[in-house]
């Protein structure tokens, strides 16, 4: 919520907004003082501190009184380990790390979460046939998952998978700041790319690989499925210059892009709901250029206003997010908000 009445008062100034937004703010980082909380990006210090580090030189002068100082001291104990414990991917695991340590540069206790993060990611990756891949193990998964997936899986979706794992690593590597980064990044897009199902008809990505679980075509979402994965693949595209990777890139999100909404979406959100597809296919646009992605987008945006209200009020799954994909369509503020989805690289800022 921080977050966004911060982007309200650059798009209507002089209406209180940033009064507001501090005061959010105040209150969102005196709940990281207060209570025992997760390290992750979503639902965890590490937003709180991705928030403070976004509004830095803007709403804060974080620099003059550092409020990412107490969750860089934690992620630094964290990640002083010998192997990573946990899950991999965006939303709540190590590539969400990442994309804090990401927005706080160019500082150099993020120069230093970036090396170690990339270390995690090169001792835990899993090698075949010049491929790179990160696997979850069963006991970091939800119990609910786990029951399904007993063996782990490996996961191609974006808020808790690979996909998530090259878009951190394509704004890493655009950034130069971990040189290491580039071979996980090239070995994992060529895993991505060889997980497409060319024989499907409206989808080309699965929701999980693993041993005896049915390859069924995932949703049409941020989160999971074609819309995340594409754009993660086209990030990488531009991040290495390679043409081969935004060919297959575009395909996805093409087909993506022609697809249904009546059957598929069914929430505002962005995570799993058309907030988050509007997201995607407004950037895909400014990206591109192609006006099926111009029309997607718009589709998408009467999809949000078609849905009831959300009762959450976060960026991932409530009204903060919606509100926020809207004033990136009827405004000229440039949403840079969406590198916390990994839609648009550091290199932005």
């Amino acid at each position: 919520m921080a977050v966004l009445f911060a982007y309200l008062d650059r798009g209507f100034p002089d209406a209180g907004h940033d009064v507001t937004a501090l005061a959010l703010v105040e209150q969102s980082i005196s709940s990281v003082a207060e209570r025992e909380m997760v390290p992750w990006l979503a639902g965890g210090f590490s937003g709180v501190g991705w928030m403070a580090a976004h509004l830095d030189g803007w709403l804060l002068d974080v620099a003059a009184n550092d409020a990412c100082q107490a969750v860089d001291e934690a992620l630094e104990e964290l990640l002083d380990r010998r192997a990573w414990i946990g899950r991999w991917g965006l939303t709540t695991g190590l590539a969400g790390l990442g994309v804090y340590a990401l927005e706080r540069l160019p500082h150099p206790r993020a120069l230093s979460l970036l090396t170690q993060i990339v270390r995690h990611f090169e001792n835990g990756a899993e090698h075949s046939e010049e491929c790179i891949s990160w696997r979850d193990d069963p006991r970091s998964l939800p119990s609910s998952v786990r029951a399904q997936l007993p063996t782990g899986s490996w996961d191609p979706g974006v808020s808790h998978g690979v996909a998530g794992i090259v878009g951190f690593l394509a704004c890493l590597q655009t950034t130069g700041a971990v040189p290491q980064c580039r071979s996980l990044l090239r070995g994992s897009v060529d895993w991505l790319l060889a997980q497409r199902r060319m024989h499907w008809r409206d989808a080309f990505y699965p929701y999980h690989v693993a041993p005896g679980v049915e390859d069924a075509p995932a949703r049409l979402a941020w989160c999971q499925g074609d819309v995340g994965i594409g754009m993660a693949l086209l990030l990488a595209a531009r991040s290495e210059k390679e043409n081969a990777w935004e060919a297959a890139a575009l395909q996805v999100l093409r087909r993506a892009a022609h697809r249904s909404l009546a059957t598929v979406v069914d929430d505002q959100a962005i995570c799993h709901g058309a907030s988050g597809l509007a997201q995607v296919f407004q950037r895909l646009y400014r990206l591109s250029h192609e006006v099926v992605f111009l029309d997607a987008a718009r589709r998408c945006l009467l999809q949000v206003l078609d849905e009831g209200p959300t009762r959450d009020t976060g960026i991932l799954s409530g009204s903060a997010g919606v509100a926020l994909t809207l004033l990136a369509a009827t405004t000229s503020v440039e949403p840079q908000w969406d590198r916390f989805l990994l839609l648009s690289p550091s290199e932005t800022r």
